[in-house]
């Protein structure tokens, strides 16, 4: 996800800059964030700059257009087409999200109240996202279990929040920064959003009888992966605690405490 996180200063706005100058602004991300979201992120703002928009005007559009996708996937019913643009609207949605975050940090908007309003359109749009996955799962694949889809909920939910904890507040990095570099890499492509909505319009479009096999790879996944990461976490915080007068924690990193 993309916040407005507070940065000491702004950076001085050009009267027409161009998309390459908000892309200098992005955050990074996986495998389809950087090549895909944050550009066309980035080309979003060029037109929302030269309007006059606020950095929170995108932050709003992600919402509509996430929860309107989701929306038109429930109510659609079980057809392909609606299935397709509900997940064009929710690629569209994240690129807003990648674009507000450029936008606030190339015209030094940015504010603890857009950070915070960031960070619950986003929880409301992946609410709606795995509602209408669910859903729809539950139409193709109606011998689901129906463990499998409350599990498959709350390993995305739970991810969703070990995210932002690792880009924000005291935890930041807790969970999700490590030198590891296969971990991370592995982490980059299996939990970047834009990959997981490709998955799913691939099972949709071709599989649509497996969804159910979509839902428990991207459950096992999550898990394996969350596993792996706390206890990086729990074992590094442990030998913290076991010496608290250091001025830096065991893996080298500044005590985020």
């Amino acid at each position: 996800m993309t916040a407005h996180t507070v940065l000491p200063g702004g950076s001085a706005a050009r009267s027409r800059p161009r998309a390459r100058d908000f892309e200098r602004h992005m955050r990074g991300g996986g495998l389809l964030t950087v090549a895909m979201s944050q550009r066309l992120g980035a080309r979003l703002c060029v037109p929302a700059h030269r309007l006059g928009m606020r950095p929170s005007a995108l932050t709003i559009a992600n919402l509509v257009c996430g929860t309107g996708g989701s929306a038109l996937a429930v109510l659609g019913g079980p057809r392909l087409s609606t299935g397709i643009a509900a997940v064009l609207l929710w690629q569209l949605a994240y690129c807003f999200d990648c674009a507000d975050g450029q936008l606030a940090r190339y015209t030094g908007r940015t504010s603890e109240a857009g950070a915070r309003l960031d960070v619950m359109c986003d929880l409301a749009v992946h609410a709606a996202v795995v509602i209408a996955i669910v859903v729809s799962t539950a139409w193709y694949v109606p011998t689901a279990p129906h463990w499998l889809a409350s599990a498959f909920s709350c390993a995305v939910m739970i991810n969703l929040c070990a995210s932002a904890l690792a880009t924000s507040g005291p935890a930041a990095g807790s969970l999700f920064t490590d030198n590891n570099r296969a971990v991370v890499r592995a982490g980059g492509l299996l939990f970047d959003y834009p990959v997981f909505l490709t998955a799913y319009a691939g099972f949709l479009t071709f599989l649509p009888g497996h969804l159910d096999r979509f839902l428990l790879g991207v459950l096992t996944a999550n898990l394996l992966f969350l596993a792996v990461r706390l206890g990086k976490a729990a074992n590094v915080s442990l030998r913290w605690q076991r010496c608290p007068d250091r001025t830096a924690d065991p893996a080298g990193s500044q005590p985020r405490r």
